[in-house]
């Protein structure tokens, strides 16, 4: 039984596949995703400025912190972060505030987090 394939296809905890040789996981570790979405959008476009509208829960904040983490390094900048809650339908009132943050016509949500 030591060489039978284990495969997870809907866990995402980080490091399930190192467990052993014959481990894999299918579903990246919200970490992965921020940094993979990062790597990919700052290799293949021209992109370097971002602004991120983000939910408000545990596996979102780590997708996004890896996000900007990766960006960062990358040399790019993130000018604009907005959270907004689970459930939300409309997103009109946080796109808003994000455009009124890039014209300057409201503070930066970043300056709380520096």
């Amino acid at each position: 039984y030591s060489q039978i394939p284990l495969i997870t296809p809907t866990a995402s905890k980080s490091g399930l596949a190192s467990l052993g040789d014959y481990v894999f996981q299918l579903s990246p570790s919200p970490k992965s995703k921020g940094r993979n979405l990062a790597e990919f959008v700052m290799r293949h476009s021209n992109l370097r400025d971002f602004a991120m509208l983000i939910p408000e829960d545990d596996q979102s904040a780590l997708e996004a912190l890896s996000f900007k983490e990766t960006v960062a390094k990358l040399g790019g900048k993130i000018v604009a972060i907005e959270y907004y809650p689970s459930g939300t339908q409309s997103f009109s009132a946080y796109l808003r505030k994000i455009k009124n943050m890039l014209l300057g016509l409201q503070p930066s949500s970043l300056q709380n987090e520096e």
